[in-house]
């Protein structure tokens, strides 16, 4: 599930119920 916080895109891992910034994954 993609999701947009604050301007920010996160990417929300329902598996790990855990909230990933999207500037992390930019590598």
């Amino acid at each position: 599930e993609v999701s947009n916080v604050e301007g920010r895109w996160c990417i929300k891992i329902s598996s790990d119920q855990a909230t990933v910034p999207g500037l992390l994954l930019r590598g």
